[in-house]
């Protein structure tokens, strides 16, 4: 099935052999700093995907929690959060996820500015599958990402499931706008496209027409796999 041909080449490439750099630095210092409810520290966004970032860019975390309360009280113990953790929890749960902003020691060069959209796990689950309730966490999900911290091979695992179904789903949610017949490429280049539709804050015509070739090869790579062929025919 689909999900089963997708799994080993979304493996690869969220699990890479050799960790490395200020991302893994700073998601470290993250799951320390957030006490034991930090279950998993997601990479993702324009450094990871190489998207133009500039010497000022965050980098940008998915933060998978077990709570939100005692993330934010840990954060707040270690001067990191000023604002009430249960208010900021409570909003958390309104409307997940809450983003914020952590800067991380920089091991001695500056530090590390990142962006971090934190979410409890269950909420995690929820919005990489057919429950949930929009596309925000499915669409940057089927994206390349990179898993640099998990508790525990349990929670990896449940990481990993979630974000094979993110690629997975992304065929329902673009094939309204396909033809009959299409290839990869012309897949991926509407699955921008009908993203970019919905964004509120507005995107260049040309992020929709796609990635330069190295990206594109990134994204394409678990299309081809998934969809098992050069063409893929709707039913």
């Amino acid at each position: 099935m689909l999900s089963e041909a997708l799994a080993p080449v979304v493996t690869a490439r969220v699990l890479p052999r050799e960790f490395q750099g200020e991302a893994l630095t700073a998601a470290r210092f993250i799951a320390e700093a957030g006490g034991p409810s930090v279950l998993a520290v997601v990479f993702f966004g324009s450094r990871k995907t190489k998207a133009g970032p500039d010497a000022s860019s965050a980098y940008d975390f998915f933060v998978l929690t077990r709570s939100c309360h005692p993330f934010y009280e840990s954060l707040r113990v270690r001067g990191l959060m000023h604002r009430s953790p249960a208010l900021v929890a409570v909003l958390n749960h309104l409307l997940p996820p809450n983003q914020i902003a952590i800067t991380a020691p920089g091991g001695g060069g500056p530090p590390v500015r990142t962006k971090c959209a934190v979410i409890p796990m269950a909420d995690f689950l929820r919005a990489t599958s057919e429950r949930r309730k929009d596309h925000f966490v499915l669409g940057r999900f089927c994206q390349p990402v990179e898993i640099l911290y998990a508790a525990g091979d349990e929670v990896r695992t449940q990481v990993l499931g979630a974000i094979v179904s993110a690629h997975r789903l992304t065929y329902r949610w673009v094939r309204p706008w396909l033809p009959t017949e299409f290839e990869v490429e012309g897949y991926c280049r509407t699955a921008l496209r009908v993203s970019f539709a919905g964004e509120i804050r507005p995107e260049p015509e040309c992020r929709a027409r796609g990635p330069g070739p190295a990206r594109r090869d990134r994204r394409e790579a678990p299309a081809h796999q998934g969809h098992h062929g050069d063409r893929e025919r709707q039913p």
